[in-house]
Formats: C-alpha cells, structure tokens, sequence
C-alpha cells in the first residue's frame, strides 16, 4: 500500500506538470486546456486532501515529501508569486509615467476616484466605460478627459490624438484605442485595450453543451461558433494584436483588460517583446478578477491576473500593485515606469 500510495501521489505530480506546460504551450488553441485557465488554478490541489492523509496513514514520507515539493515548484512556476524587484534591479530613466487602468463596468457603484487620488497618476485609462466621461470631467477638470466608444481616458496633459484602432475587430467591434500624448518632451502613444470576455463562450458548454462540443455540434445562434473555434479566434486576435504592437515606432504601452491568463497562449503572444510590468515589478500574485468573487475554494478573494500593463521596449518598470480589498469585478492596476 505505501508504494501504491507513493505511485500515485508521483503520478498525480507529473500528471499536474504536464497540463501546466499544456496550458503554456497549447493553451487557448486546445479547447480543453483553454478550460483549465480560467478556473481557479486551487482546483488542482483538491486531489492532495486524500493523497496526504494516505500517504501518512501509510508512513510514506517519500510520498509526502514528494507532494510539497511538486505544490512549491509547479505552483511558484505556474502560479508564480511576485517579490517586486522591478524597482531596485533596473534603471531608472529621467521620463517617469504614472498608469492606472481598470474595467469599469460591473463596479457596483465603487467609485475609482479615492485610488486616483490615492496615487494621483499621470494617466488613467478605463475601458467598459461607456458613457462616463461627464462624470469624470466634473471630477477632474483639471485634466483632459477623452472618450472614444467604451474607452475613457484621463490625462494631465493635453492629448494630441486619439483613435479607435479600425483593425483587428471583434465581430465589428474595435478592441483598441490609442491616445497621443506628448510626454516630458517625448511623444507617447498609450493603448487602452479591452479584449473580449470569454464568458459568453463558456456559456456554451453548459447543460449538453459539453457533450455537443466533444461530437462537434455545439454551435450558438449568437456567433454561430463552438466554444473550440471562439477560443481559436481569440488566438487569431491576439495574433493581430501583437502584429499592431510590432509596428509602433513610438515610445507606448498598451494596458487594459486583455481577458488573457498569464499561463496560456494568447499571453505569450500579446506580450512577446513587451514588458509584463507586475510581473517585473508587481508584489504578489496580481490577480485582478473577480474582485467581487465569492468562491471558496479562493477564500473569497480573486484567482485571475487577466489587467495588464504592458510596456514597449525602453521601458523600465519600477513599481505596479492591484489596488487591495475592492469589490468591483475588476481591481485597479496601477504601475510606474522610466524610460532613460
């Protein structure tokens, strides 16, 4: 019985770590794995509530030994906690930029601007936020205060430009704006971004959904698309994201709500030849969404990094932190960056 026991916790271990690489390597271009990214990554802890206590009615130390050495390797690589080291490891330029940005919609009526105030950035840029620029031009009037279709953006200083990007689109509708800004005497282009949400696609599977979707039948009125091939087009548009990304010649960043976990594919190729500013700077684990979750298995606190601010090549983040204990659907992002 010891050895089944050891077998099988060292089985469960590698079996864990290849659907980890899976969920990095294949991502959302594999339905399945697309799945596994969205829940919350605890789940695949459950099965050690037996295999621990197995292990030690056994006396299999090895087993036990084996197991929280697997959590604390697989789950500082997967799930990685950040120790905000962006600040004392890199330089620190002479053009400093403060960015907060947050999904405004679903905020249950919390207002941002006690953050704001808080932090006093230099910009804010919302998305989901349609219809709000009255409100904050009162609140700011200081400030420019832009709004081109869901996107609001705060400035303190006057915008030269700003346009909806025409391409690529999400079933007609733009996933981008950029706003021009002209920054300590350089020239700053700032993407506001807010990629689809894929809860719609979820929906898909529920009832016999999932068993429609493994025979190949599982297509909505909606978007006469199968949760497989709306996870494949997501791949398409981060792809055509990325190339939008690669030709900027300007000093920008791009933030927002890319709806993207940081272990799957779209990630690799949204942010590749970007700055992931928590992940260079961030303290913590940054998960952003659901600020207003309620699950258990999370002790009620969000389990998805899915805000963002990504940062162009010649910058350096020096600091980024999720506003702590809001209760909207999405927290706050804020970061600090130099550019020498």
């Amino acid at each position: 019985m010891r050895r089944l026991i050891t077998a099988l916790i060292f089985g469960y271990m590698a079996f864990v770590a290849l659907l980890f690489l899976a969920m990095e390597f294949v991502g959302e271009r594999w339905w399945p794995i697309a799945i596994l990214l969205y829940l919350p990554q605890q789940i695949f802890l459950l099965p050690l509530i037996v295999l621990i206590p197995a292990a030690l009615l056994v006396e299999a130390p090895l087993g036990v030994y084996a197991t929280l050495g697997g959590v604390l390797i697989i789950f500082l690589l997967h799930v990685p906690f950040y120790v905000g080291m962006g600040g004392s490891s890199g330089p620190a330029g002479p053009v400093a930029v403060k960015i907060i940005t947050n999904n405004y919609g679903q905020n249950h009526r919390l207002p941002l601007e006690p953050f704001i105030a808080e932090q006093n950035p230099d910009f804010v840029a919302l998305e989901d936020a349609t219809g709000q620029a009255p409100a904050f031009k009162r609140a700011y009037p200081d400030r420019t205060v832009v709004q081109l279709g869901q996107f609001v953006f705060i400035s303190k200083e006057p915008v030269k430009g700003a346009a909806l990007l025409s391409w690529p689109l999400w079933r007609g509708n733009p996933v981008a704006a950029v706003f021009e800004v002209q920054w300590q005497g350089q020239e700053l282009a700032i993407y506001a971004v807010h990629l689809p949400t894929p809860r719609g696609d979820f929906a898909k599977l529920t009832g016999l959904g999932l068993i429609r979707e493994l025979l190949g039948r599982n297509r909505r009125r909606s978007d006469n698309m199968s949760f497989g091939e709306a996870m494949t087009a997501r791949v398409e548009l981060g792809r055509d994201l990325a190339s939008v990304f690669a030709r900027e010649r300007r000093p920008f960043v791009a933030v927002g709500d890319f709806n993207m976990p940081p272990d799957g594919y779209v990630h690799r190729v949204v942010s590749w030849g970007l700055n992931d500013c928590f992940a260079q700077a961030g303290r913590g684990f940054g998960f952003t969404f659901p600020g207003d979750a309620n699950n258990p298995l999370t002790f009620g606190e969000p389990w998805l990094r899915i805000d963002y601010v990504l940062a162009g090549p010649g910058w350096h983040a020096n600091e980024c932190h999720v506003e702590p204990g809001r209760r909207s659907q999405h927290r706050p992002l804020v970061a600090t960056l130099s550019r020498s």
